[in-house]
């Protein structure tokens, strides 16, 4: 019979396993420090959980415990969740609005459009796009001085609301006339250097 007969088996068993469950217990805990260490030291909470799913149970067989353990630990990027962009409702909406701003009173007024600027064909256009608004123009002229801010002078009392509502609508200044200008119209739009 030869050496490892079946009589004579259970003494190379046990050298066997006594040999074997010690390395099987330092991989282990080798293992499970590890472990302990990458969840210490990295990551956010889906980081973790992505490691742990990641990477199962290692298998140990016995020609894997004879050579060294190799330690491999897989940390994924964390996966970011798109934020969700909040809805608004229409009522919402709506309440967020500025207030509309008052309607043009053009009814029964007349304009002067005076050209205070160095440019020849601004007074044309500023009268043009009054034309639209719906105002009626009488007259366009240049002004003896030059003006910065485009502004509207009203003639008489009647006429300082629509001047006003006017003056605001387009970013312009509003005022009471100088006695220079004529009474004859409602309104006088001085074109300034601001519409250039």
């Amino acid at each position: 019979m030869g050496r490892h007969s079946a009589g004579e088996q259970g003494p190379f068993i046990r050298s066997v396993v006594g040999w074997f469950l010690p390395w099987l217990l330092i991989a282990a805990v080798v293992g499970v420090a590890v472990w302990l260490l990458v969840n210490a030291l990295g990551g956010d909470e889906a980081t973790r959980t992505a490691a742990t799913q990641a990477s199962p149970a290692p298998s140990v067989s016995p020609s894997a415990v004879e050579t060294e353990p190799e330690v491999v630990v897989a940390s994924p990027a964390p996966r970011r969740k798109p934020t969700p962009t909040p809805k608004a409702s229409k009522t919402k909406a709506s309440k967020k609005r500025s207030p509309k701003p008052p309607r043009l009173i053009t009814q029964d007024i007349n304009v002067q459009v005076l050209n205070g600027t160095s440019d020849g064909a601004l007074d044309d256009a500023v009268a043009e796009r009054l034309a639209r608004l719906g105002f009626r123009i009488e007259a366009i002229d240049d002004s003896s001085v030059d003006y910065t801010n485009t502004t509207v002078f009203w003639s008489y009392p009647e006429a300082q609301e629509a001047a006003e509502i006017l003056a605001e609508r387009l970013g312009w200044v509003a005022r009471s006339k100088p006695s220079n200008l004529s009474d004859t119209v409602a309104i006088h739009v001085v074109v300034g250097a601001d519409e250039l």
